[in-house]
C-alpha cells in the first residue's frame, strides 16, 4: 500500500490511494528548485534521466502511474513558473551610453565599491513655464519683467507625487536618500554598485579618460581613486533598465552612462609678456564682499564722482580703460546689492594676489572676490597654466562691473557634468547670482540628451526669475571642440535658448574695422556659431535667422539644423585682453573674453536699474532681437568661422563647413555689438515707443494658460527623509555648497 521514494535529500511516503496528489507536488517542487524550465531542451532532458535513475522504487507496481503523475508535475510546475514570470514588472530601457574614444572601459566596478546617483525627477508644468518666460520677456507686454518668485516657480514645477513614489521604490530595494534639492526635482542616494546594478538591471565597469587636456587636481573630490594614473576613475554602465512604473516619474538618473566632458582648451595666450607689474603681493584695504553683504557703500576713499578706470597705455591690446572707451562705459560703478558670478571648471583657480594687483594698475575698486569652493591660489604661473582662464574671467567682470558682488564659482567635471552640476546648484538658490558667465563648452552631440534637457528645464526656471546666463560660443568656429571638417558641431550649452550666447569680434584694438575673430585673420582664434541638433530655433528668433538665409548669396554647406537653436545672440570683442598672473600682465584671446565682459555690462545695467527701483533684465533674448528694428547694434558684416584655433604659430585648419557674415543677424556674430548707451536703451521703458509693433514683430503665444501662481509650494505628505545609506558611510552627505544673498 505505501511506497518511499527518497532522491537528493528528498523523501516522501505515497500510497496508492493518495499517489496523485503527492507524488505530483514533490515533482513540482522538486523541478521548481532544479529550475528545469530556465535550462536549455538538453538540460530538461538530462534531468528528467537523472531523476528515473536516482528514484528507488520500492513498489514497482506503481511505476506507470509514477510516469503519468512525472508528466503531471512537469505541467504543474510549468504553469507556476509562467505565473511568477506574469507577476515581474516589465523593465525598460531608459538611456544608453554616448561614448567616446578617449573614454574606455577597464573593467568591472567592484561590487561593494559606493557609488552616489542622482535622480531626477520629472517637473510639471514646463511647457506652461515657456509660455510665460515669453510673456514675461517680451517688450511691450503687460507683465514684462514681472519675474517669479523661487516659491513661486517651485510651486509650479514642484511634483511632489512623484518624488515619493520614487523615494518609497528605492527604499523599498534598501536604498535611502541622502540629500534632495528645495522642491524636490533631484535627489541623491549612495549604495554599492552590486546594489545600482541588481536595481537598474545593468553592468557597471571603470572608465577612464586616455586624453584629456585638463590635469588631475589633488584635492578634487572623485568617486573613486585610481590605481595606476592621475587621471580619474569613473563609474558608469553602458546602459540601464527602470521598471515600467517608475519611467513616469523620472526624467533621468545621472552618473549612470553620461559621458564625462571633453571640454575647449584654454590656452590662448600670446607667447610674449605684455609687461611686468611686480610679484602680485597683496595689497592693503581690499573690501571683504561677503554673502550677506548689505546696502551700505563700500569705502570709496579719493574717489569723487563718476569712478571710470584710470587711462593706461594699450597698443594693440585690450584693458578695462580700453573698454570703457570702445563700448562708450560711464562709470565702472555698480552695486553690492546686484550680484554676478564666473563659473569655472577643469581645475581652473584663480588668484586672489593678482586681482588686487590689477585692481591697483587700473585704479579699480579694491573689493574680493567670493570663492565659494576654494579654488584660488597663490601659485600660478605661466607653466602650469592653471589661472589664465580664471583669472581673465573674474578681473574683468570685477574691473567692468565693480563694487558689485562677485562670486567665482567652481563647478567639479570629475564626477559629473560640470554645467549640469553648476546650474542644479544656483538653480536650487532663493537668491542666485543675477548675472551669470560660462566661458567654457563641449560639443552638442557629446553631451547625453539627459543632460541637455535638465541644464534647459533649470535655465528655464531661472530665467523665469530674472537671471541672466550669458555663455561664449566657442573658439573653432563651427568645427567644435576637436576640429572637425567632417560636419558641423554646436557648443553646448551656447545652444540652450534660455542662455545668451556671446560671440568674439576684433580690429578695435588695432584701430581697425569691427569684423569677427578669425584666426586664419590673426585672431588666433575663430569665433563660434552655428544650430543646434537638439533644442528647437525659439519664436523670438525665427524672423531674424529667416531673413539671414533669404540674402545668402551661395549657402553654407549643408549638414547643419537649419530648424534650430541658432548662435550666437551678440558678440564682443575677444582678444589680445590683458590678464595678470604671477605679477605678470599676458594677452588672451577668445570668446571666453567676451562672455564675462558682457555678462558685467549687465551687471552695470541691473545696478542702474535698482537705483531708479526697478528690477533686473533677466532673461533678454526677446528683448535683443525685438530691438533690430531700433538700429541699436553695430552690425557685423565681414568674417567667417570656418577655421579652427591658431596653434603655436602654425597656420589654423579650415573647413568647408562653415558660415559667413552677413548684414543683421548671423551665425558668426549674431546680431552685431553695441555700445553700453544702446544696450541700457533696449532696457529702458520708454524705448518702446509702439509695444504692438514688438508684440507683432516676436509672432507672441496667445495669454499663457497659467493665469495665476500659487502663493508657495505645496508640501509634501511625506519628506524623503535624509537617512543613512546602504553602506553606511561615517557621516551624511551634504549638499554643495550654496550662494545665497541678503536684500
Amino acid at each position: 500500500k505505501v511506497c518511499k521514494l527518497q532522491y537528493a535529500g528528498f523523501r516522501i511516503d505515497i500510497s496508492v490511494s493518495n499517489s496523485v496528489g503527492s507524488f505530483e507536488r514533490f515533482v513540482v517542487d522538486l523541478l521548481l528548485q532544479r529550475s528545469i524550465f530556465t535550462t536549455t531542451i538538453k538540460n530538461f532532458i538530462n534531468n528528467f534521466f537523472e531523476v528515473m535513475i536516482f528514484f528507488h522504487l520500492r513498489c514497482i507496481k506503481i511505476f506507470l502511474l509514477l510516469c503519468l503523475h512525472f508528466s503531471l508535475g512537469m505541467n504543474a510546475a510549468l504553469q507556476k513558473l509562467k505565473s511568477e514570470e506574469s507577476t515581474t514588472e516589465e523593465m525598460i530601457l531608459v538611456e544608453e551610453m554616448n561614448g567616446r574614444d578617449d573614454f574606455i572601459s577597464l573593467e568591472p566596478s567592484s561590487a561593494d565599491t559606493p557609488h552616489e546617483l542622482v535622480f531626477a525627477i520629472k517637473q510639471l508644468n514646463i511647457e506652461e513655464l515657456e509660455d510665460l518666460l515669453l510673456e514675461l520677456s517680451t517688450p511691450g507686454n503687460p507683465r514684462y519683467q514681472q519675474w517669479l518668485t523661487f516659491e513661486e516657480v517651485g510651486a509650479l514645477t514642484c511634483n511632489i507625487n512623484s518624488t515619493q513614489t520614487v523615494v518609497d521604490w528605492l527604499e523599498s530595494e534598501g536604498v535611502y536618500i541622502s540629500w534632495t534639492t528645495n522642491h524636490f526635482e533631484y535627489l541623491k542616494a549612495t549604495a554599492n554598485i552590486s546594489t545600482w546594478e541588481r536595481i537598474l538591471h545593468t553592468k557597471f565597469y571603470k572608465w577612464q579618460n586616455l586624453v584629456s587636456s585638463m590635469s588631475t587636481n589633488l584635492k578634487q573630490k572623485t568617486d573613486s581613486t585610481s590605481d595606476t594614473s592621475n587621471s580619474p576613475i569613473f563609474h558608469r554602465a553602458t546602459k540601464y533598465y527602470l521598471p515600467a512604473s517608475m519611467t513616469g516619474h523620472l526624467s533621468a538618473i545621472f552618473n549612470t552612462v553620461q559621458v564625462p566632458p571633453k571640454l575647449q582648451e584654454k590656452f590662448q595666450q600670446s607667447e610674449e609678456d605684455v609687461s611686468a607689474y611686480g610679484d602680485g603681493a597683496e595689497v592693503s584695504n581690499s573690501i571683504p564682499f561677503k554673502a550677506n553683504i548689505k546696502a551700505q557703500e563700500v569705502n570709496l576713499a579719493g574717489v569723487k564722482g563718476k569712478r571710470v578706470a584710470s587711462t593706461v597705455p594699450a597698443a594693440n591690446s585690450v584693458t578695462i580703460p580700453f573698454l570703457n572707451k570702445l563700448y562708450k562705459i560711464p562709470s565702472n560703478l555698480g552695486s553690492p546689492l546686484v550680484s554676478q558670478a564666473v563659473i569655472e571648471t577643469a581645475d581652473e583657480y584663480f588668484s586672489p594676489q593678482d586681482l588686487t594687483t590689477f585692481q591697483n594698475i587700473f585704479n579699480i575698486t579694491k573689493q574680493k572676490a567670493i570663492d565659494l569652493n576654494g579654488y584660488n591660489t597663490t601659485d600660478c604661473g605661466r607653466v602650469s597654466g592653471n589661472c589664465f582662464e580664471g583669472n581673465l574671467d573674474i578681473q574683468y567682470i570685477m574691473g567692468i562691473a565693480q563694487r558689485t558682488t562677485s562670486i567665482y564659482w567652481y563647478s567639479s567635471y570629475l564626477v559629473e557634468d560640470p554645467f549640469l552640476a553648476w546650474i542644479t546648484d544656483v538653480a536650487n538658490l532663493a537668491n542666485p547670482p543675477q548675472a551669470n558667465s560660462i566661458s567654457w563648452s563641449i560639443n552638442e552631440q557629446l553631451v547625453s540628451d539627459a543632460t541637455k534637457l535638465s541644464f534647459n528645464t533649470e535655465a528655464l526656471k531661472l530665467t523665469v526669475r530674472g537671471v541672466t546666463i550669458v555663455v561664449s560660443s566657442g573658439d573653432n568656429g563651427a568645427a567644435g571642440v576637436y576640429c572637425q571638417c567632417d560636419g558641423y558641431y554646436p557648443s553646448f550649452p551656447a545652444t540652450s535658448p534660455y542662455v545668451t550666447t556671446v560671440g568674439a569680434t576684433m580690429g578695435p584694438e588695432s584701430n581697425s574695422k569691427e569684423v569677427s575673430c578669425q584666426s586664419d585673420k590673426g585672431g588666433l582664434i575663430t569665433s563660434g556659431g552655428g544650430f543646434s541638433y537638439f533644442y528647437a530655433m525659439p519664436q523670438w528668433q525665427r524672423a531674424a535667422v529667416k531673413n539671414y538665409f533669404s540674402n545668402l548669396a551661395t549657402p553654407p554647406v549643408t549638414g547643419f539644423n537649419r530648424t534650430g537653436r541658432a548662435f550666437p545672440d551678440i558678440s564682443l570683442i575677444g582678444v589680445k585682453y590683458n590678464v595678470l598672473v604671477k605679477g605678470n600682465l599676458y594677452q588672451r584671446s577668445g570668446t571666453s573674453a567676451s562672455a564675462p565682459l558682457f555678462a558685467a555690462m549687465i551687471s552695470l545695467v541691473n545696478s542702474n536699474r535698482l537705483a531708479a527701483g526697478l528690477g533686473a533684465v533677466g532673461f533678454i533674448n526677446p528683448t535683443l532681437y525685438a530691438a533690430t528694428s531700433k538700429k541699436l547694434f553695430n552690425d557685423i558684416v565681414d568674417g567667417a568661422n570656418k577655421c579652427c584655433i591658431m596653434r603655436n604659430n602654425i597656420p589654423p585648419t579650415c573647413c568647408e563647413t562653415g558660415f559667413k557674415a552677413a548684414s543683421g543677424w548671423d551665425p558668426v556674430t549674431g546680431l552685431g555689438s553695441f555700445s553700453f548707451p544702446n544696450l541700457t536703451a533696449m532696457f529702458t521703458p520708454q524705448t518702446v515707443t509702439n509695444p504692438n509693433d514688438v508684440l507683432n514683430l516676436l509672432k507672441a503665444k496667445p495669454t499663457s494658460k497659467v493665469t495665476s501662481i500659487p502663493s508657495k509650494t505645496a508640501k509634501p505628505s511625506v519628506r524623503p527623509t535624509n537617512r543613512p545609506v546602504t553602506t553606511k558611510p561615517t557621516s551624511k552627505p551634504t549638499p554643495r555648497t550654496g550662494f545665497s544673498k541678503a536684500m
